[in-house]
């Protein structure tokens, strides 16, 4: 299936001055040399989506001097609107000018979900949307409270509650329904909550990496991960471990151990299972489509 990227990228960012005074906030560097849009392309070149259109407004020359019409093998067109017109607008003006399937996400994300999964699962449940779910984190300390005693306390922890992850699979059949006269002006109150109520949206559930850049607070959290992470076509490196997600063999060595995220990944041409541990000495080589985690040292070659 041929399927196309889109960034929302025209906000203003007021939460994030004076960081955002002469930038756009999906500019923002999360180390230097590597803004939130330099993630999100890898991404799209990660799951194999080679044309992206950027949907600019806010200091969008600041984005297309940097990026131009293509960038590490990945095509890219820009749509404008030369002042917010909200969320709706900026898919049904994609639609206008290129009715595809594509996966659209919000540009100040940062998310390591495996986006070929949120198109193909999407598709096989037959649904229109797919939308990236993720546990919400409480943003303050939780409270046990018995009669007037607290009990327990629990510092920000992870809800049983999901949020929008602000990434979507849109298949091309929706361009049909982002037509309607709608009042509101976000997709989020109005294309949504209608495909809902009729169980056209799929959600992907995803328990990995998820941070939304709306803050200066968020900012800085965010940068926090990204030291001493190096990214790359295949993935990511930090200190502890590789993310891969292309598939491509490769040679790894060192004293490691490898867990099978999702996927499909073969050690030495044996399949891997999901989620158990496997445990190199020496040197191997592995094949992964989807996530892997390489942990304990090690280092990887012939990528």
């Amino acid at each position: 299936m041929i399927m196309k990227g889109a960034i929302l990228s025209g906000g203003y960012g007021k939460r994030l001055y004076p960081y955002t005074r002469d930038i756009p906030k999906t500019m923002l560097e999360l180390k230097p040399g590597l803004t939130i849009l330099d993630l999100q392309l890898l991404d799209f070149k990660r799951s194999g989506i080679d044309e992206v259109y950027m949907l600019v407004g806010y200091k969008k020359e600041v984005i297309e001097q940097r990026f131009g019409n293509s960038w590490n093998g990945v095509k890219i067109k820009y749509l404008e609107e030369e002042k917010p017109m909200g969320t709706l607008w900026a898919i049904r003006n994609l639609y206008d000018h290129d009715k595809s399937d594509y996966i659209i996400r919000n540009g100040d994300t940062i998310c390591d979900a495996d986006l070929r999964k949120l198109s193909e699962r999407t598709i096989k449940n037959n649904k229109m949307i797919g939308i990236v779910a993720t546990k919400m984190v409480s943003p303050y300390g939780i409270l046990g409270i018995k009669g007037n005693t607290i009990v327990e306390f629990r510092e920000k922890p992870v809800l049983q509650y999901y949020i929008n992850g602000g990434i979507y699979y849109f298949s091309k059949q929706v361009g049909e329904i982002l037509n309607e006269d709608f009042q509101e002006k976000e997709i989020e109150k109005t294309v949504f909550p209608e495909l809902a109520k009729k169980g056209k949206i799929y959600a992907y559930k995803h328990n990995g990496i998820w941070k939304s850049v709306d803050s200066i607070k968020d900012y800085e959290e965010a940068m926090k991960m990204f030291e001493g992470r190096k990214d790359y076509d295949f993935g990511y490196v930090t200190d502890k471990n590789i993310m891969m997600y292309s598939g491509k063999d490769a040679e790894i060595s060192g004293t490691l151990t490898l867990i099978l995220i999702h996927g499909n990944a073969k050690i030495d041409g044996k399949p891997m299972q999901r989620g158990k541990e496997y445990k190199i000495n020496g040197k191997a080589m592995i094949h992964s489509i989807g996530q892997i985690y390489l942990s304990y040292g090690g280092k990887i070659e012939n990528w």
